[in-house]
C-alpha cells in the first residue's frame, strides 16, 4: 500500500519578491546545469518565478498547491525557444 505524503505548508509570505528572487536564481542555475544554458532558461525561470510570486501574493501557502500552479500556468508557456 502507498503511503499518503504529508502536506507542506510555509510560513505566511513576508517577502514573496524576495522567495521568487530566490526561486528564479535557483530554478536558472539547476535548468543551466541540468541542460544547456541559453537565454530560454532565464525566461522559463521568470515565468515560473512571476507564478509563484503571484500565488504567494494571492495567501497560497501550500507546496503542492504552488507546484500544480505553476505547472498548470507553463503548459501555455512557448518553450519553443528552448532547444530542450
Amino acid at each position: 500500500m502507498s503511503e499518503t505524503i504529508e502536506p507542506i505548508t510555509l510560513p505566511p509570505a513576508q517577502n514573496p519578491e524576495q522567495e521568487g528572487q530566490w526561486l528564479q536564481q535557483t530554478l536558472l542555475a539547476w535548468l543551466d546545469s541540468e541542460f544547456i544554458p541559453e537565454a530560454a532558461n532565464q525566461q522559463i525561470a521568470k515565468r515560473a518565478a512571476q507564478i509563484y510570486v503571484r500565488q504567494r501574493m494571492e495567501g497560497e501557502n501550500d507546496v503542492g498547491s504552488l507546484v500544480i500552479a505553476i505547472v498548470t500556468e507553463m503548459q501555455a508557456y512557448d518553450f519553443s525557444k528552448s532547444f530542450y
